[in-house]
This record gives C-alpha cells, sequence and structure tokens, in this order.
C-alpha cells in the first residue's frame, strides 16, 4: 500500500498570517497614539509584544519546516529574507512605542499622527502585495503595489525631514527636541522597513518569472 503523501506547509498562507499581525500591530500603535496615556504605556508594551511573539512563532514554525523541506515553492534564500523583513516591520513598529515609553514622551506631535497614517496604509498596502504573491508568476498587481509602498516611504522620509528640522528651530528645551527626534527616527526607520519587504518581493519576482 501506498502511504498518504503528508500535507505540504502553505508558506504563501503563513506569509499571509503575518502580514494580518502587522496590520494588528499598525492599528494597536496608532489607537494607541490617538488616545495617548503615557501612565498605560508600559501595559500596552506587553500587548504589542504579544502581536510580535505571535508573529515569532509563525516565522519559526515555517523556518523549521523550511529545513527539512525538499522543494520549496520559491528559493529558500527568498523565504528567509522576506520572513525576517516582515519580522523586522513588526519589531519597528513595536520599537515606536517602546521609545514612547522609554523616553516618556509627554505629548503627540502633530507629525507623529502623520508618520501614523503612513505606517496604517503601508500595512493594509504590505498586506495585499503578500496575498498577491502566491500568484507572483501571472499577478498584475504585485509590483503597482510595491511602487504604492515605495511612494509612501518617500511620503515619510519628506515628514521626518522636515519634523526633525523643526524639532531644532527655535526651540529651547534641547532635551524635548532629543526625546522627539529619536521617536521621528523610529517611525522612519518603520517605514523604511515596508519599503524593505516590497524591495524583497520585487526581487522574488524578477528571478522567478
Amino acid at each position: 500500500m501506498f502511504k498518504r503523501r503528508k500535507e505540504e506547509y502553505n508558506y504563501f498562507s503563513a506569509f499571509e498570517e503575518i502580514s494580518l499581525l502587522i496590520i494588528d500591530a499598525a492599528d494597536f500603535l496608532s489607537e494607541n497614539i490617538k488616545d495617548y496615556q503615557l501612565q498605560a504605556l508600559e501595559g500596552k508594551l506587553k500587548e504589542i509584544h504579544k502581536i510580535e511573539q505571535e508573529a515569532d512563532e509563525k516565522k519559526h514554525h515555517m523556518m523549521s519546516y523550511l529545513y527539512q523541506d525538499f522543494l520549496p515553492p520559491i528559493e529558500r534564500e527568498d523565504i528567509i529574507q522576506l520572513s525576517h523583513g516582515m519580522d523586522t516591520v513588526l519589531d519597528n513598529i513595536e520599537d515606536v512605542l517602546i521609545r514612547m515609553d522609554m523616553y516618556q514622551a509627554k505629548v503627540i506631535k502633530p507629525e507623529m499622527l502623520e508618520f501614523m497614517d503612513i505606517v496604517e496604509k503601508a500595512s493594509h498596502k504590505l498586506s495585499e502585495m503578500i496575498k498577491e504573491l502566491k500568484d507572483f508568476k501571472k499577478s498584475k498587481q504585485l509590483l503597482s503595489i510595491a511602487v504604492e509602498i515605495n511612494q509612501l516611504e518617500e511620503q515619510a522620509d519628506v515628514i521626518y525631514q522636515k519634523a526633525t528640522k523643526s524639532l531644532f528651530i527655535d526651540q529651547e528645551d534641547l532635551f524635548e527636541s532629543f526625546v522627539y527626534s529619536k521617536i521621528y527616527d523610529a517611525f522612519e526607520k518603520s517605514c523604511d522597513s515596508f519599503e524593505d519587504v516590497a524591495n524583497i518581493v520585487e526581487s522574488i519576482i524578477l528571478k522567478n518569472t
């Protein structure tokens, strides 16, 4: 008798699940910025870390399967890079909240809301892109979504430059300038990481089509 073949691991579904956790993290950060309570931040960090840990578990499960997979759907290096890139996106979203707590940011500045809008939009675009990835050989949307993510990162660069510059123009409280420059750095890094994932996906398309 032939043994029934064990069901294959679905890398694309796993990536989709992680992309939804990225949206959850972005939404959680947005909620806490829009309804900002400094004294509650320490507890909020534990909540967002649970989202990051759930994604970590999915990544570790993926890697454990990849090590023994004879023929993954795309190159092993691409799977590793994409999983690492998405993990970095989550880490960087969490890092924004960590810095706000670490430096005890007293108020939410308008520029932080602008950054947050970019992060939320990028998280949804990233999820759209990952959902399309399973059809990368025939998808007509993947590259255009990647371009949209790149454009969002460019918008974030403009916000970052203006916001950071404004902190040091006629600013009497240099410590406050330092605090918010660190938070802006975290936001900018977060936006950059979305673009990094988009670039990885573009590379996968070019290598496999």
